[in-house]
């Protein structure tokens, strides 16, 4: 047997047969289980939703910083093109330059 069609139905078991039985086991433990013996998963869940949008955070203040590398990039990128085509000088080049350094 290749151990491409090993590992194609062993995906097929985790993925059908072993997730949903184990969802269906937590389920059932968050359903009845009393709040002594689950406090522990709040705390846990809390924790996670702490670090993610602390990332999340750290993200969105960083992408702002490499919006403006790129547009920068960008519009040497386009002074570029236009002195390839012949549209400005390459002393008007050289200006466009300098301006965005």
């Amino acid at each position: 047997m290749k151990w491409r069609v090993v590992a194609w139905v062993g995906s097929f078991a985790t993925i059908f047969l072993f997730l949903p039985s184990l969802l269906f086991k937590i389920w059932d433990y968050l359903i009845k289980a009393p709040w002594e013996a689950k406090s522990w998963l709040f705390y846990i869940l809390a924790g996670l939703a702490f670090i993610f949008w602390v990332r999340w955070r750290w993200r969105k203040k960083h992408r702002v910083g490499q919006i403006r590398q790129d547009e920068e990039a960008s519009l040497l990128f386009l002074a570029k093109e236009r002195l390839v085509k012949g549209e400005i000088s390459l002393e008007e080049f050289r200006e466009i330059r300098r301006e965005l350094d």
